[in-house]
């Protein structure tokens, strides 16, 4: 029986803390660059309906609103990508990057970590790609990695044996 306490659910706003929270300890820019596409799409929504007809209070209200709009999209992009940079930097040289990486890959890539190991501690990952009409053109993937998370394999044939198990077992 596992005497692990279940995570608590968090909130969008809270989910957002703690991303940031986490990104910083590996990018000192996040912020700084969050907030500088945050500023530069709003001046680029200002631009934009500056150009619009309209007039009064009306055209001043849709500019406000679609300015922030632009600016909020900008920002998140921002922080999403330098965000999964940092979390790609972190889970470098630790055990099980690798699977944690390949986990994730899109929902039409299916994963499947550790599914061949040796007394060095090497291990085999299987990505399996979308299936497609001829099944010699499916996409299929042996990855290995290291003891130490992402390092080389030092076997070889081991690797080869997986990819000609994984050949055999998706025909």
């Amino acid at each position: 029986m596992s005497n692990a306490v279940p995570a608590k659910k968090l909130n969008r706003i809270q989910q957002l803390r703690e991303t940031y929270r986490m990104a910083r300890r590996t990018d000192k820019w996040i912020g700084v660059l969050t907030l500088g596409a945050f500023l530069l799409g709003v001046a680029v929504g200002v631009a934009l309906f500056w150009f619009l007809p309209g007039q009064g209070v009306i055209r001043w209200v849709l500019m406000g609103v679609g300015a922030v709009m632009i600016g909020v999209m900008a920002a998140l992009i921002v922080f999403g990508r330098r965000a999964q940079g940092a979390m790609y930097t972190q889970m470098e040289g630790q055990v099980g990057a690798a699977a944690g990486a390949l986990q994730v890959l899109g929902k039409i890539w299916k994963v499947f970590p550790a599914i061949g190991f040796n007394k060095q501690q090497d291990v085999i990952h299987r990505v399996v790609g979308p299936r497609q009409r001829k099944p010699e053109r499916n996409r299929r993937l042996c990855l290995g990695a290291g003891p130490d998370g992402n390092g080389p394999l030092r076997g070889g044939q081991f690797l080869h044996r997986e990819q000609h198990h994984s050949a055999r077992d998706l025909r």
